[in-house]
């Protein structure tokens, strides 16, 4: 896997006032690739670092930039404005700063306004022509830099594939830059034909979209937080790394996916649910999982089984298209490996999670609330019965609730905790016939919600939780490090000793593991809860009749 380079926006400014030199010294000290300067054009001709045209955000002057006289400019404080700490700090003049930083780090030279013959000829002269590239605002200023010279690198900006064939073939670009959202195989493939290297902007403190950024494979991403995504990335390695370790014996015998649509992590705060309390108690959870955008059904339920972005898998509605490429959906992977497979839904699309042939057993029952009921006692029954090593229940009536009466409203509530009562059916079935002690139970949301809907970048849609319980995981742990939608499916078959297909975007969630093999949960710690009476936990590990 090669490495993304870093291409810090307008310096450290999340430490630093931007574009100054204190900005560009803490990216050197993080060690990053590039530092990302805007470059102005005084009034009598000399070149600075500053965005503009006013010089009123980020400087205790006034008016625009172009309109001021280099000797006005230098007496500018350019630091005060972020903290007290850096008052004096000045506007940084372009000749000066490149000669600073050369053989510290590259530069990304966003032009806003040159003279483009003497900065050509300055970049020549300080011999930079390797360690920079270009972006010019203006298209007229981009063909002018062009025609003035053919070798400096020229960065144009992309969202199709048709924009990559128009940067390749009229502006000789040598690297484009594409938003997160815009990222497509399509686009990627087009590039790599062209051989354009490939920028993702990303300015965003967003850990679930830099592990994106990675899986994706991009030469450099253009962000805001460096410090972030270089920790994001020695997470990523390490991951990588023991993935192509030798396989180890599986973890669990089944893994039970319990699926809460539209169920927010503080939902679970603010109800009655005491099965998924004790889970999280006894297990891995976070409550910052990330899912796609589109935050909606069918594109984040794919992301699960297909572990991969709607950019890849090509899902962005609640309509079905099939992967192109084709990709291996969970289920599939699992029953090609041998392995028994179930799933309990109530919501027909999710019928193509598993493609036709790939699931032993399928119980659909249209969605009520009469509905919703049995379909938990059929999950309970059926999973106890014919015990398939991965079963995905889906609990449908969080989402339809919110939708109906509103996201955190006292009947969505009461809907998260009926999804926990049927859980608990479940549990306490496996115990009953001896087959909790090698399982996991995971439990998680595809999306969030808010007020009466759900399929924005809003924290409420976009943030989900994330439990994993049972042999060989951690116990009693908060999760620190990302996990993503799409790390669900190579976990589940991480803990089932399956390979992971190496089209899969994910990752496994490592950080849930037990340092060591750990025993089986004893089935009397369970059921042990101070708050439950003797003779209530002697009848089951979580009996219904106490959630």
């Amino acid at each position: 896997m090669s490495r993304v380079e870093i291409v810090c926006h307008k310096g450290a400014n999340e430490y630093a006032p931007e574009n100054t030199y204190a900005a560009a010294r803490r990216c050197i000290e993080w060690g990053v690739d590039y530092v990302e300067i805007d470059v102005n054009l005084s009034r009598d001709g000399v070149h600075y670092i500053l965005h503009g045209p006013s010089v009123e955000q980020t400087t205790n002057g006034r008016g625009n930039f172009y309109d001021l006289l280099s000797s006005e400019i230098d007496a500018l404080d350019a630091g005060s404005w972020f903290h007290a700490d850096f008052a004096g700090e000045r506007v940084p003049r372009l000749e000066p700063f490149l000669r600073w930083i050369k053989g510290k780090a590259k530069v990304f030279l966003d032009v806003k306004r040159a003279n483009l013959r003497e900065l050509i000829a300055l970049i020549y002269a300080l011999e930079l022509q390797d360690e920079c590239f270009f972006w010019f605002g203006n298209d007229a200023d981009a063909r002018a830099f062009r025609q003035l010279d053919a070798k400096l690198a020229l960065k144009i900006n992309v969202a199709t594939v048709a924009d990559v064939v128009r940067a390749d073939e009229v502006y000789r670009a040598n690297l484009v830059e594409v938003a997160l959202k815009d990222l497509s195989q399509p686009l990627v493939d087009e590039c790599r034909r062209r051989g354009l290297r490939i920028m993702v902007y990303h300015p965003h403190k967003d850990p679930g979209a830099f592990r994106q950024v990675l899986r994706w494979g991009v030469d450099l991403i253009n962000l805001d937080h460096g410090d972030l995504f270089m920790q994001v990335a020695a997470e990523f390695a390490a991951d990588a790394s023991a993935q192509t370790a030798p396989p180890l014996p599986p973890r669990a015998k089944r893994v039970v996916l319990f699926m809460l649509d539209g169920c927010r992590p503080d939902a679970l705060e603010a109800a009655h649910t005491p099965v998924i309390d004790r889970l999280r108690r006894e297990g891995a959870w976070t409550a910052q999982a990330r899912t796609v955008m589109p935050s909606i059904t069918l594109p984040c339920h794919t992301s699960l089984f297909y572990s991969a972005h709607p950019e890849q898998h090509g899902v962005t509605t609640n309509d079905w298209t099939p992967p192109h490429p084709p990709l291996p959906s969970l289920i599939e992977v699992i029953g090609d490996s041998g392995y028994g497979t179930a799933a309990f839904y109530s919501w027909e699309q999710l019928r193509d999670m598993a493609p036709p042939g790939t699931l032993d057993t399928s119980v659909y029952r249209r969605y009520s609330e009469q509905a919703f009921e049995e379909l938990g006692r059929a999950a309970a029954s059926e999973i106890a019965r014919q015990r398939p090593t991965f079963a995905f229940v889906y609990l449908e009536a969080t989402d339809a609730t919110g939708h109906r009466y509103g996201w955190m409203s006292p009947a969505y509530l009461q809907a998260v905790a009926k999804s926990d009562r049927i859980i608990g059916q479940v549990v306490d079935a496996l115990a009953a016939v001896g087959e909790l002690d090698e399982t996991v139970c995971m439990v998680m949301a595809d999306h969030g919600g808010h007020d009466h809907g759900h399929g924005t970048e809003q924290p409420e849609d976009m943030t989900i939780p994330w439990i994993a319980w049972g042999a060989g995981l951690r116990r009693n742990h908060r999760i620190q490090g990302p996990v993503h939608i799409t790390d669900v499916a190579p976990t589940v078959l991480y803990l089932l000793g399956i390979p992971i297909p190496e089209q899969w975007q994910g990752q496994v969630i490592g950080e849930i593991l037990a340092e060591r093999p750990a025993v089986s949960p004893i089935l009397g710690s369970m059921m042990s809860d101070p708050r439950m009476s003797d003779s209530a936990a002697s009848s089951s590990m979580i009996s219904s009749q106490n959630v």
